[in-house]
């Protein structure tokens, strides 16, 4: 059985087939899935999921895209969402992406600080989204103490060095962020990704072979194929 530990199943493109693609999750072999909110609509609506399926579990959360919306009211939802719901397990998907440059980035400096100061008095672990902005997501993740409860950098796509920085991989070392590690996921186009993991994990003191890491990295090409032979192969059985 299979944990999927970061599935958007409450995006709009699932809209038209969400239930039969849920149902088939655990026939497909997909015991757990954790589903990260991204804004307050997002998050409204995996705390909803995860009432609604008991292999749904959730956190919540919004994503630097979406900074704009978040205020103080905002804020004492999500803690309120995490305190009534023991599904929901973690803050996220927060963090830094300054792809775009929008919105402005001390906003999203700003909202992030905020949320991890916020998981932190919970003592709840953060998923935490990072794109061209490796310094400062190192930087706030030490000044908040973030180390402390861990999480996961997801879709980690920096160098070797600063997944080191990260210490990803390993709960030996004594740095604030042992108890992170790192996600390496995609398929062929990202076999770059893969080098890196190998080359970390290696630094770390692990064995470790691409042998090993491969079927990590198609993982999610043969769950969403797998997916959509379940979907219309239930669909195919209503048209009988």
């Amino acid at each position: 059985m299979l944990f999927d530990t970061h599935a958007h199943l409450d995006d709009r493109a699932f809209d038209t087939d969400r239930i039969p693609l849920l149902e088939a999750l655990p026939r497909q072999g997909i015991a757990l899935v954790m589903n990260p909110g991204c804004s307050a609509e997002s998050s409204r609506n995996v705390d909803r999921l995860t009432r609604e399926y008991d292999y749904i579990y959730g956190a919540v959360g919004s994503h630097p895209d979406a900074a704009d919306e978040v205020d103080d009211a905002l804020m004492a939802e999500y803690a309120s969402l995490w305190k009534q719901n023991p599904k929901i397990r973690a803050i996220g998907e927060i963090g830094l992406d300054y792809h775009w440059d929008t919105p402005e980035r001390e906003l999203q400096r700003h909202w992030f600080r905020r949320q991890l100061e916020l998981a932190g008095e919970e003592n709840m672990p953060v998923i935490i989204h990072s794109r061209d902005a490796a310094a400062d997501t190192l930087s706030i993740l030490k000044e908040c103490g973030a180390g402390e409860a861990g999480g996961v950098i997801h879709c980690y796509s920096y160098s070797k060095e600063m997944a080191l920085e990260y210490k990803i991989t390993s709960r030996k070392t004594a740095s604030i962020l042992d108890t992170f590690s790192c996600i390496f996921q995609g398929v062929i186009p990202y076999g770059a990704q893969m080098l890196v993991a190998i080359s970390a994990a290696k630094e770390l003191g692990f064995e470790l072979s691409a042998f090993q890491i491969m079927p990590k990295l198609f993982y999610p090409m043969l769950l969403l194929v797998s997916s959509l032979i379940a979907i219309f192969g239930i669909k195919g059985g209503d048209d009988k």
